[in-house]
């Protein structure tokens, strides 16, 4: 019975279960509709298009002979587009573009760029309009034809790029321009005050030379006499007065020439008519090679009355002294007619030089503080195969040793050496010892001095002076020039009346109390686009009117100094990047120091004097154990970007911080957008090898900038360019408030899209539509300059990416870009 039971029991559910399969069988199938996830949006794809449709069609001036022409097509597969182009003057271009990237399956749209110029076959020319029509070709001959805007090529050439060059230049280009070889128009030159070498003073034509390596300029100093305080009114710079790391001078002011030894090219530079010239000049002559024997020049002095040069040289080879016969006429690889060298002349790193024109006695400055001299042969003429000569390893005739000298002198800081021949005495400069204060000594009666002697009169620039050297004496008027430095590394250039010195009476006639406004590196440069001011920093700021700086060649003679920053709380050079809000008048600068940004909401004085300014606000995000290393301020969102690194080796990533309403920002505040970038890249993607990343070394080549039109965030870290979407996107796609890693877009390769590391980022957005954006980009490196990208560059999809605005040639100058920007100089 019970197994009667369970056959029926297991008949009855193999019936269940076969009525089941056959009702799922007969049953009629159902309709499957393919969804697509599209950045969250669920979104059904529509039907293959009947008909070619051409949409958003638009054109847009790269600059004055490149324009960029961009449409959308529907063309469901591979298809073409021709474009008409049309001048004004009824010429008429044709422009073929391929198309053969596929469709997207959604709305079968695709975005298309073209940039018209000649690299496509097509000759743009300035000051034009034209008209353009777009046609396309799809399958079994379907055609469509759409009209695009007129544009005129004629771009706003008022505009002006301005490039902080090292930290003691600032070039200025006209902005945009298609020669890639375009030098700057004007140079903004900041001779720092510790990089100023040696001077020489011509009495006859008052004129004053300053070296400064720096910028390997020659400074030049006109009306020194009769002006109050001496300024600079002129320099020689520039590739083609091959200076470098120009060192000891000497003018022959009779003849008005001026000598210039190079310790950073071996070689001697001789300039004629020296009192009138100035910027990129090339010199008469060059003395340079194996047989000149030059190398490491520092000191240079001429022998007036006989005609010969000398030049003391500190090499690896050893030390020596050179004479050349006759100076007026040496040139090229020249053999000098003396040399002495070894260690019997007791010559030990020679620093200075300088000449008795009376006895023919050479003085030479040791490292040691020592004064070596030597006795030329006598005579009114000289003979250059003369037994008597300087020549070969020669003992000294005299040393003169320190007693009671109270100074010191330090190699490549401290240390100058001028002779006064009219009155026999020898001044040394240098730096004065602890608990004193004497930085000049002097010597009567020079030409008798041997062994230790004590100095006949000390003096004294002031209680500030740290040191000194570039001393030179003016015989006609009994003056002693000195370039003194101050504790905070500022340049002094002061004049001292020393015709009464016998009576031990010395004044200070003229005091230059800064060379220039700048005492400290430049650190960054802004715009003031309503009051037409360029404004740049370097421990102070400063502002420069429009038409202050328009001329070829300017020195940094600043309208006014805006704002010192060196109060109790920011050192001097404790700024970073500056920023100007020119809608709302607000100055923003990185503080270094403290990590956080502080906010001026007023830099302008009617004053002329300094105006000493504490920071309005000071903006400390919500965010410990990260280095701010950029920031970007959007004037039209009124929003402000912080770019931080973390400071723990366990953190990788990089974090922006979003703020609105910048203007009231202030003390601790927490950010409305909180965004983890990607990580930070340690494995060397570029060549630029030479530039380490890590503990506090170059933080800020990583920069931060947005595309004020789309939003788009950029951010480059070891020769590479990030894209990330904007931060209204990133909300949508990871949710507010989420930390999670938010991936780029896309990524940018400098060593394939031709830049080094990015020192600098900048958006630029012209004023009329139909003009393009441009990202711009200062590089080092591999490539040194400025390097310009259109609108592609936002475009994921497309993957060639070259710039378009190019300052990479020497003739550009750009050795050492740093900091960008760009405003309009016309009022």
């Amino acid at each position: 019975m019970s197994r009667l039971i369970t056959a029926i029991f297991y008949l009855t559910i193999f019936a269940l279960v076969s009525c089941s399969q056959a009702d799922q069988i007969k049953a009629p199938p159902k309709k499957i509709t393919y969804i697509r996830e599209i950045a969250n949006q669920t979104v059904k794809p529509k039907p293959p298009p009947t008909e070619i449709i051409i949409n958003n069609v638009q054109a847009k001036v790269l600059s004055k002979s490149r324009a960029l022409i961009s449409w959308a097509t529907n063309i469901p597969t591979q298809g073409e587009v021709d474009i008409s182009l049309l001048s004004d003057d009824g010429q008429v271009e044709e422009v073929f573009a391929g198309i053969t990237s596929e469709y997207p399956q959604v709305n079968y749209y695709k975005n298309h760029k073209i940039i018209l110029d000649q690299s496509t076959g097509i000759k743009i020319l300035p000051g034009r309009k034209y008209s353009f029509m777009v046609r396309a070709y799809g399958q079994e001959s379907q055609t469509a034809t759409a009209p695009g805007p007129q544009f005129q090529t004629t771009m706003n050439m008022r505009l002006s790029l301005f490039v902080q060059n090292g930290d003691s230049q600032i070039l200025i280009y006209p902005f945009p321009n298609d020669n890639p070889q375009l030098a700057p128009t004007v140079k903004i030159n900041n001779p720092r005050g510790h990089t100023l070498v040696h001077s020489a003073y011509d009495s006859i034509k008052d004129v004053l030379y300053m070296t400064t390596s720096q910028i390997n300029g020659i400074l030049v100093f006109t009306n020194v006499k009769s002006d109050e305080v001496a300024s600079e009114t002129r320099i020689i710079e520039g590739p083609s007065a091959k200076l470098n790391r120009p060192a000891g001078l000497f003018v022959d002011e009779n003849n008005d020439v001026l000598y210039v030894a190079n310790n950073g090219s071996n070689a001697i530079t001789i300039y004629d008519k020296a009192s009138i010239l100035q910027g990129d000049i090339s010199p008469n002559r060059v003395i340079e090679g194996r047989l000149s024997w030059v190398k490491g020049p520092s000191g240079i002095t001429v022998d007036i009355e006989r005609n010969v040069l000398y030049v003391s040289c500190h090499s690896g080879n050893g030390d020596a002294l050179l004479a050349f016969y006759p100076a007026n006429k040496v040139d090229g690889e020249a053999s000098p007619v003396g040399k002495l060298f070894g260690s019997v002349t007791h010559m030990k790193f020679p620093m200075d030089v300088a000449f008795d024109q009376k006895n023919k006695h050479l003085y030479v400055l040791n490292e040691s503080g020592e004064v070596i001299v030597f006795h030329e042969q006598a005579g009114a003429t000289y003979n250059p195969y003369g037994r008597e000569r300087l020549n070969g390893m020669r003992k000294p005739n005299r040393i003169i040793k320190n007693k009671d000298w109270w100074l010191q002198v330090v190699p490549n800081e401290a240390g100058g050496l001028a002779f006064d021949t009219s009155k026999n005495r020898l001044f040394i400069a240098g730096r004065p010892l602890e608990n004193s204060r004497y930085n000049v000594i002097t010597f009567n009666n020079a030409s008798a001095l041997d062994g230790k002697v004590a100095p006949d009169l000390r003096i004294s620039s002031g209680k500030s002076v740290e040191q000194s050297r570039g001393i030179s004496v003016d015989n006609e008027s009994r003056r002693l020039f000195v370039i003194d430095y101050d504790k905070g590394r500022k340049s002094v250039l002061t004049a001292f009346d020393i015709s009464d010195i016998e009576n031990e009476v010395v004044k200070v006639v003229k005091t230059r109390v800064q060379l220039s406004p700048f005492s400290s590196p430049i650190t960054g440069i802004t715009f003031d686009n309503v009051k037409k001011r360029l404004i740049a920093s370097a421990g102070t700021i400063f502002s420069f009117a429009a038409n202050t700086i328009q001329t070829a060649w300017n020195y940094f003679n600043a309208e006014q100094a805006v704002a010192v920053m060196d109060g109790s709380e920011v050192t001097v050079g404790a700024y970073g990047k500056t920023v100007y809000d020119s809608k709302r008048g607000i100055l923003y600068a990185l503080n270094k120091k403290n990590n956080r940004l502080d906010a001026f909401d007023s830099i302008y004085s009617n004053s002329a004097e300094f105006l000493s300014l504490e920071p309005s606000r000071k903006i400390n995000p919500d965010i410990d154990n990260h280095l701010l290393v950029d920031y970007k301020v959007d004037e039209k969102k009124n929003t402000v970007y912080f770019l931080y690194r973390p400071l723990s080796s366990a953190d990788k990533n990089l974090k922006v911080l979003y703020f609105e309403n910048a203007d009231g920002l202030n003390n601790l505040v927490r950010a409305d957008k909180f965004i983890v970038a990607s990580e930070i890249v340690t494995k060397i993607v570029s060549p630029d090898s030479e530039f380490e990343y890590g503990e506090g070394r170059y933080d800020n080549y990583f920069l931060l900038e947005t595309d004020l039109n789309s939003g788009k965030i950029f951010i480059t870290q070891n020769g590479r360019l990030e894209i990330f979407s904007s931060v209204e996107d990133i909300e949508r796609q990871y949710g507010e408030g989420q930390l999670a890693q938010v991936k780029p877009l896309k990524v940018i390769l400098g060593s394939l899209a031709n830049f080094g590391t990015p020192t600098a980022l900048y958006f630029y957005v012209p004023e009329e539509q139909s003009h393009a954006s441009y990202l711009l980009l200062s590089t080092v490196g591999r490539v040194s300059g400025v390097v310009g990208f259109d609108e592609r560059v936002l475009d994921a999809s497309t993957r060639d990416i070259y710039p378009i605005f190019n300052l990479t040639s020497e003739q550009n100058g750009l050795t050492n870009p740093q900091k960008i920007a760009i405003g309009n100089l016309s009022e």
